[in-house]
């Protein structure tokens, strides 16, 4: 339960600093701790500015992160966010060359669209299990260990 607090407390010191435990999280491709995160506060749509002010599901987007782009979804992370480029989280997914994190982006904006008017349960439960069938195979390789960070690049000297 301390290290529980311990995490609120860093998470909540750091909101106007230049990065996040949330966003460092994201980038080490834990799901677990990324969820943790946010079941103890961290904001899920708090902007990240060396993110051109995006948020944490730009991050998950850049790196081609099928699990957390998933995971920050079911979080209620927002579509409708642009960064300083104007971009939302789909501008920014057609940029990459993850057409799963497209595809599910796209569905996600649909099914919203479709629950304002009225909803669509059929729809609505497909993205249900689409996002739970991306983070079950995102937990079981992290818990296997082979969900990795990209590797850091060395400065050319």
């Amino acid at each position: 339960m301390e290290y529980l607090n311990f995490l609120y407390l860093l998470n909540y010191f750091t909101i106007s600093l230049a990065f996040s435990f949330l966003d460092i999280s994201v980038c080490q491709k834990s799901l677990l701790s990324t969820e943790l995160l946010l079941m103890n506060g961290a904001q899920v749509n708090q902007t990240i500015p060396d993110l051109f002010n995006g948020t944490v599901l730009n991050r998950a987007i850049k790196l081609n992160d099928i699990a957390m782009v998933s995971l920050l979804l079911k979080r209620r992370a927002s579509m409708d966010v642009k960064d300083e480029n104007e971009m939302t989280p789909i501008d920014l997914a057609q940029e990459c060359e993850d057409a799963y994190v497209l595809t599910t982006l796209r569905f996600k904006k649909m099914t919203d669209l479709l629950l304002q008017d009225g909803g669509n349960q059929q729809t609505e439960q497909q993205l249900s299990e689409m996002i739970k069938e991306n983070l079950s195979a995102g937990v079981k390789s992290e818990l296997a260990g082979q969900r990795r960070p990209p590797p850091v690049s060395e400065p050319e000297a």
